[in-house]
């Protein structure tokens, strides 16, 4: 009776095993999908710092201390201080962390129909100064559309320079679109502002 226990009680934890490993087959369903392998140089050696020194997308670092962490948010592509986004939709919708922050110099280029949307009162877009006092420059270009939203916050808050040089881009903040206003963006390659009512802002070509 009591080797037929056992054997029972084996059988059970085996199956107890079993069930845990399935565990780790799950699809991952966070907004936070996280793509690429983890930077580790096989020679030992660090890649050129930067343009930015931070930038993190809903919380996942893709450069921390000018360097490249080798981590992306789905459907995004970082090299040398240029962010594309191709058909993509960014969100953050929990904690406390903007859709993606920044410091330093960052070009975000658009391809297709983008979103990057905040919905968790922080804004959608955050360039931030640096210790040093050196300010966060945003350039927006591409062929695409690209869509900024806020709920309770700017949907673009950046402590230096916004250039717009390509694509359509429409922006909406619940305090305002954009922290400084239309008046602080610096429009390029014959776009215009086509829509301002301080909360949402509209840039396209002029037609």
């Amino acid at each position: 009776m009591k080797k037929t226990i056992s054997i029972m009680a084996a059988v059970l934890m085996l199956m107890a095993f079993a069930a845990c490993g399935n565990k780790n087959d799950l699809p991952n369903t966070s907004p936070t999908d996280v793509s690429g392998p983890t930077a580790t140089p096989d020679n030992g050696v660090l890649p050129d710092p930067q343009p930015v020194s931070e930038l993190s997308i809903c919380g996942i670092p893709v450069v921390t201390n000018s360097q490249p962490t080798g981590l992306l948010y789905k459907g995004s592509d970082y090299k040398d201080g240029v962010l594309t986004l191709d058909n993509t939709a960014i969100l953050a919708d929990y904690g406390s962390s903007n859709a993606i922050y920044f410091v330093g110099e960052l070009e975000i280029v658009i391809h297709g129909e983008s979103t990057i949307e905040a919905m968790n009162g922080m804004s959608a877009i955050a360039g931030v100064e640096a210790e040093d006092g050196t300010q966060a420059n945003l350039t927006i270009s591409g062929d695409g559309r690209l869509t900024v939203s806020a709920a309770g916050a700017y949907g673009i808050s950046c402590s230096g320079t916004i250039t717009v040089n390509g694509g359509t881009l429409e922006i909406s903040g619940e305090e305002a679109a954009v922290e400084r206003g239309a008046e602080s963006l610096t429009l390029e390659n014959g776009l215009t502002v086509i829509e301002d009512t301080g909360v949402r802002i509209v840039v396209g070509p002029a037609e």
